[in-house]
């Protein structure tokens, strides 16, 4: 995974998983090597409503001040009690049909680009499987 494939102009990306109870992050740098870890017991549950923007910022808002830096989130925080509910894609799915399903903030702080990355979801008669969204680092 390369992040000049997704845009010329990024110079890191974040990568989250917002979980249920706890919250992942990752800082890497344009070759997608790992800059910086972090970890919080902040996961979707213990956000209050409307109060996901500034947990957000508090965790990590010294990564997105780069300008270029993009984050996508993985996990729950895409469901109907997360941060914005994100739509599924449907597998197959290749990168394309994955970021043209991503759920864009729009009230993100300080106006940085921050992204849910869509869960997967694989319909088959036999079968109905859904895999929440998971970041393509």
């Amino acid at each position: 995974f390369s992040l000049s494939r997704m845009n010329n102009s990024l110079t890191s990306l974040v990568a989250v998983y917002w979980g249920t109870s706890s919250l992942r992050g990752a800082l890497l740098d344009a070759a997608g090597q790992v800059l910086e870890e972090r970890s919080f017991d902040r996961g979707i549950m213990t956000v209050p409503a409307g109060g996901f923007a500034p947990v957000f910022e508090a965790c990590f808002a010294d990564w997105l001040s780069a300008e270029g830096s993009l984050c996508l989130i993985s996990g729950m925080a895409g469901s109907r009690q997360g941060w914005i509910e994100a739509p599924y894609c449907e597998c197959p799915a290749g990168f394309d049909e994955v970021a043209a399903k991503l759920a864009w903030i729009t009230d993100a702080p300080a106006g940085w680009r921050i992204a849910v990355v869509p869960g997967l979801s694989c319909e088959h008669p036999a079968l109905h499987r859904v895999q929440p969204g998971v970041c393509p680092t």
